[in-house]
């Protein structure tokens, strides 16, 4: 997500591009922020427009598209700047419903807060070990799938994913998703997740051998249809995923890329 500056006086945050459905917006700062849609915000009101309180996402849906650019102004209390991370909306999402507030154009109403069935793609570089591997190896340690889940202790689903072997060996491996920051084990030795890691499980995944295609100078494989309840790491809007392999593959440091495809409740 792009990162808008919030500063102590009224300022333009960001600006939501003509023909958007609305925006997700969520604070990364340690002090509440204030948002409004108006060309100003009064600079001795701090208080003035939609709060966000440190941590906290919101979602601003437009029953239709914005007929132009629409200005988001921010203001906070503390000291020096502060930020918040967002990014607009593209599809219409089901479910708005109307509320007291108005947006420029032909948006003429749009409700705040928790809207389901947004999608979410997010990509993860695998550090991987560049030894061969023996099967039944941690391929690939645990590792963060970051804000993948619509807030903090968000819930919703694995739809779907891809993986990319640059390194062209698409051997079998289970895939394994946990929402806790727990190791399954040591790169290039035996998976040994503990009894007690192990109730952090989402589930696991097979990729087999059968799975992958050959690209010539890469490997790619697509696991769809999975619907795979997800529950955020405690605190977070963030899981994690490890690799354990079926095979003897042997990989760059950097040789399988894998993107997630997400529904967030």
């Amino acid at each position: 997500m792009p990162a808008a500056t919030i500063t102590t006086t009224s300022a333009q945050a960001f600006a939501v591009p003509e023909g958007k459905f609305g925006y997700e917006v969520k604070n990364v700062s340690d002090v509440l922020v204030y948002l409004r849609h108006a060309k100003t915000v009064a600079t001795s009101s701090t208080n003035m427009g939609i709060p966000l309180e440190p941590g906290e996402r919101r979602l601003v849906v437009f029953r239709k598209r914005l007929n132009r650019e629409m200005t988001v102004m921010g203001i906070h209390a503390g000291t020096g700047n502060k930020t918040v991370v967002w990014d607009s909306i593209d599809q219409e999402v089901i479910g708005a419903v109307a509320s007291s507030s108005s947006a420029p154009g032909d948006a003429a109403a749009n409700f705040l807060g928790a809207v389901g069935g947004k999608t979410k793609t997010v990509d993860v570089t695998f550090s991987l070990d560049t030894n061969a591997y023996a099967a039944g190896d941690v391929l690939a340690d645990r590792q963060v799938i970051a804000a993948c889940m619509r807030k903090d202790d968000g819930t919703g689903f694995l739809a779907g994913f891809t993986l990319i072997d640059v390194d062209a060996q698409g051997v079998e491996m289970d895939v394994v998703f946990l929402s806790a920051d727990v190791a399954v084990g040591t790169e290039n030795s035996a998976v040994s997740l503990s009894a007690a890691n192990a109730l952090n499980l989402l589930g696991t995944v097979n990729v087999t051998a059968d799975d992958w295609v050959d690209l010539v100078n890469s490997k790619c494989a697509t696991k769809a249809n999975i619907n795979l309840p997800i529950k955020a790491v405690s605190g977070t809007d963030d899981i994690y995923v490890a690799l354990v392999t079926r095979g003897t593959p042997t990989h760059t440091a950097a040789g399988i890329t894998g993107r997630f495809h997400f529904m967030q409740d």
